[in-house]
């Protein structure tokens, strides 16, 4: 049970919405504005109609599976590793050959079902820095980080779940190099 519930949540992390809306478009999302499949490019090509679906389904994609994992009793070793196949389908889809998004909403799903107080505040942190900077890079970049140090300080016997933010958090800064980069360069698109 447990090897079939994280290779589900993989497949159904690896289900590329933003690309599927793209197509419907008659767009290649991948080729246009910053060129990821998530939330902000999809609101950036298509608009916030086709964008909203994407940051919720990719929500979804990240809560369901950890989710689905304590209802069944499987206690919060196959919940993380649940959280994290998915984000990892997110980030390496097998239906765009390995290639994806960066991980972030699928991310904030995944820590929603297994450290829902850390995640809100997390959250409440992104949306405070996107508020100033208009940066939607510099929100996820600070709240990835943002997480490990939560969970740290709140849940400090959450001792696994510390480590998977970690994990996250270094994850979404390496899916996150080439915003760095233009951050840096004073070229990152703002909203």
């Amino acid at each position: 049970m447990e090897i079939v519930v994280i290779i589900l949540a993989y497949v159904f992390g690896s289900i590329p919405l933003g690309y599927i809306f793209g197509r419907i478009k008659g767009k290649d999302i991948r080729k246009e504005g910053s060129g990821n499949i998530g939330f902000t490019n999809v609101c950036r090509v298509l608009g916030k109609k086709w964008g909203i679906p994407v940051l919720i389904f990719d929500i979804l994609k990240g809560f369901a599976f950890p989710f689905v994992s304590f209802k069944l009793g499987l206690g919060e070793k196959i919940a993380i590793l649940s959280g994290l196949s998915a984000i990892l389908g997110q980030g390496f889809s097998i239906f765009l050959r390995f290639k994806g998004g960066k991980g972030v909403a699928i991310s904030g799903g995944v820590f929603l079902a297994i450290a829902p107080i850390e995640t809100l505040i997390t959250i409440a942190i992104f949306l405070l820095v996107f508020s100033i900077t208009r940066i939607v890079s510099i929100g996820s970049i600070v709240s990835s980080i943002s997480l490990p140090i939560l969970v740290f300080f709140i849940s400090p016997d959450k001792k696994l779940v510390f480590v998977f933010s970690l994990v996250a958090m270094a994850f979404i800064l390496i899916k996150h190099i080439p915003n760095i980069k233009r951050l840096v360069g004073k070229r990152e698109y703002k909203i």
